[in-house]
């Protein structure tokens, strides 16, 4: 399908799971060993074109993962087409809390959306199994995917991804 795509993508998850890190490796292709706390939310854009001409423009909503901001986050999810559940794949409370963020995502936003569940920090030692992750993306109807925001293993793939069951849902917001 070629033409030209606008999509908001809403990345949720715990704090500290890696998602400012993936965003910033897909938009930026950097990585910030230094961890800092989201507050409220940042908005980034990634504009690419794939090989078959479809221009895509993804308008990436880093949303924070405190529960101080549950009220308040939720008016950020409103009109978004996809979201990307981000779990960190060496702390077993950030994987159990996925169903919690789609509870909230799913009585937040009214209209058709994708989903996306990224088991993130694949460098490292997990404690969470892959068959755990794929699992759970599969009773909760998400397309699942492994990632390392520190070695950007997977992780245009998995933006790139979610774009595609986007463009392929055939909406435009």
């Amino acid at each position: 399908m070629q033409g030209k795509y606008k999509f908001k993508v809403c990345v949720v998850g715990e704090y500290a799971v890696g998602k400012t890190s993936l965003i910033t490796r897909f938009v930026k292709n950097s990585f910030e060993h230094d961890y800092k706390a989201t507050l409220g939310a940042n908005v980034l854009r990634k504009a690419y074109t794939e090989e078959s001409g479809t221009e895509i423009n993804l308008i990436i909503w880093d949303i924070a993962g405190q529960d101080l901001f549950e009220r308040t986050r939720r008016q950020f999810y409103g009109t978004a087409s996809g979201v990307v559940y981000v779990y960190d794949v060496t702390r077993r409370d950030s994987f159990e809390a996925i169903r919690k963020w789609r509870d909230e995502i799913v009585s937040s936003i009214d209209t058709e959306f994708k989903q996306l569940l990224v088991a993130n920090k694949n460098d490292l030692d997990p404690i969470v199994t892959s068959e755990e992750g794929k699992k759970l993306a599969e009773e909760l109807s998400m397309t699942f995917i492994e990632t390392s925001a520190k070695t950007s293993m997977n992780v245009e793939e998995a933006f790139k991804k979610l774009a595609k069951m986007l463009v392929e849902m055939g909406s435009n917001h």
